[in-house]
């Protein structure tokens, strides 16, 4: 019987969408008072992961934890294992993000890309780094780290509260899925379907600045804005919008958040 996503398998979802990147892991620490990380979900090459526990002062995963600072590796540089004793994984380019909020760790996200001569730029990290900080919020709140050796499924939360999206430039064509649905208030059907739609969603006032920042995001700036959002019972909810072209030089991917749902 299929079982709804966890959030950390909803979170990997997200990341490697925004990021590109076809390999994830997420590490969440195991009740206090042990200090260990373990494999919460876990993709492409990293699938083994799942499940293992790791010494939360040891590895690249470890250090992540401990000193509560991003790494980024690429293809060139000399790679510590992700675990302790273990070889280096034979990848492109890592990033090993901590879900940092207010000073408390809520875990540990990696991702990697395997091709050569591809890592991860400032404006792709930055973007990743804020959903690090949004998903540390979603994983604190709902009391979910430290976690148990079985994550807690909470189907509705983080899809609920960010929704990832894509607008293709030349067919002037936005992409969406349920989770955006939800953020915006509508039913899937009702997604925008282009640049025009998805701007009346917003708050008049604030239409103005999403289109600049998407036209700029076609130039190659990433954007971050609060927009507020229209609701049917005619009150407004405010949205963090995140956003950065992609490789496909005709394509802005990003994600959408539900901040009056922290």
């Amino acid at each position: 019987m299929r079982t709804e996503p966890s959030i950390a398998e909803q979170l990997l979802a997200y990341a490697s969408r925004l990021s590109g990147a076809g390999h994830a892991f997420l590490f969440l620490p195991v009740p206090p008072p042990a200090t260990d990380l373990r494999a919460a979900a876990a993709t492409g090459v990293f699938v083994d992961l799942l499940g293992r526990t790791v010494d939360g002062r040891q590895g690249l995963v470890g250090r992540c934890w401990s000193e509560r600072l991003p790494l980024f590796r690429g293809g060139q540089e000399p790679w510590e294992g992700l675990l302790p004793g273990e070889a280096p994984p034979d990848l492109g380019a890592l990033a090993v993000l901590p879900l940092l909020r207010d000073g408390r760790c809520a875990g540990v996200l990696g991702l990697a890309h395997e091709e050569r001569g591809r890592g991860f730029n400032n404006r792709g990290g930055d973007m990743l780094l804020d959903l690090a900080r949004f998903a540390a919020s979603l994983l604190l709140d709902e009391g979910t780290a430290p976690a148990s050796a079985e994550p807690p499924r909470h189907p509705s939360v983080l899809g609920e509260a960010l929704g990832a999206f894509s607008w293709q430039v030349d067919t002037d064509r936005v992409g969406g899925e349920a989770a955006l649905a939800q953020v915006l208030g509508c039913t899937l059907e009702e997604v925008p379907a282009d640049r025009e739609a998805l701007l009346r969603r917003i708050h008049p006032d604030d239409r103005h600045r999403l289109a600049q920042a998407l036209e700029e995001a076609v130039q190659g700036g990433p954007f971050h804005l609060s927009l507020r959002l229209p609701w049917p019972d005619g009150s407004s909810r405010w949205l963090e919008c995140h956003g950065r072209p992609s490789d496909d030089p005709h394509l802005v991917v990003g994600w959408m958040a539900d901040v009056s749902l922290s």
